[in-house]
């Protein structure tokens, strides 16, 4: 992964998910603030109930925003697992990749 610096708050790199997460932001959102922050926005929508779900397929996943979580799935190995993690974990991780792509 080209951005093996990057982290958030309570980030767990031997959590499948989490680096899933990590493969998203870098691959799909990569570097690009506009990008960056619709995804936010989508998020803040979801979790203020006025969007029940929003869902963006980028280049490599397929991601599914809910009250609740953001689920990941491979754009292209529909072999590979599904993963998911909570909402709350998945507005961290974005508002420091905002950060970090600044």
């Amino acid at each position: 992964m080209t951005e093996n610096q990057f982290s958030w708050p309570n980030r767990r790199p031997e959590d499948p998910a989490h680096e899933r997460l990590l493969a998203f932001l870098v691959l799909d959102i990569q570097h690009s603030p506009v990008w960056a922050q619709e995804l936010a926005e989508k998020v803040a929508a979801v979790r203020a109930g006025k969007l029940r779900e929003w869902e963006r397929s980028g280049n490599a996943f397929c991601l599914t925003l809910s009250a609740t979580s953001a689920r990941l799935e491979d754009e292209f190995d529909e072999n590979s697992p599904v993963y998911t993690v909570s909402l709350e974990e998945f507005e961290t991780a974005v508002l420091a990749w905002i950060k970090h792509i600044q």
